[in-house]
């Protein structure tokens, strides 16, 4: 089971105001992403903290959105 409350603490400042600054359902930036992935010790490791939106952007690569559970840590 994913730690979603340790990742949210371990995301700095910085990290966690980005991400609540675009909202709980936004699509992730790629900033956003690779606090994430970084928070989660490697790169993309935040996988499952983030899940795909089921959208594409305007190159046909995938967005992603925090999963509810992070969500709900990261805007506790």
């Amino acid at each position: 089971m994913k730690d979603f409350a340790g990742l949210a603490a371990k995301l700095t400042a910085e990290e966690a105001e980005e991400i609540r600054s675009a909202g709980p359902d936004a699509i992730l930036s790629e900033e956003s992403l690779r606090a994430l992935d970084r928070a989660a010790e490697g790169p993309a490791m935040g996988h499952g903290y983030y899940v795909s939106s089921g959208t594409a952007d305007e190159n046909g690569s995938p967005q992603f959105v925090l999963h509810p559970d992070a969500a709900r840590a990261i805007f506790a």
